[in-house]
């Protein structure tokens, strides 16, 4: 169970790391190429699931990481 709720804050924090970049919950879905649904991003967001994929926590982890690197090289 402990790994269930790590999974979903996580992806959380991933997800609104994302929100606060600017991204939409509409842009998140889309970078998943149809596996993941609006509705489930704004799950994500409001921390009541992770994901249920590992290749989607690693798409959403790989997102994240270019926005921080972005960031950093632009700010």
């Amino acid at each position: 169970m402990q790994q269930l709720v790590d999974n979903a804050t996580r992806t959380s924090e991933l997800a609104r790391t994302l929100r606060d970049r600017g991204w939409t919950a509409v842009q998140i879905a889309e970078r998943f190429n149809g596996s993941v649904s609006i509705r489930t991003v704004y799950r994500w967001l409001k921390g009541d699931s992770g994901t249920q994929r590992e290749a989607d926590f690693e798409v959403l982890e790989a997102l994240a990481s270019q926005v921080d690197t972005q960031r950093v090289a632009n700010g």
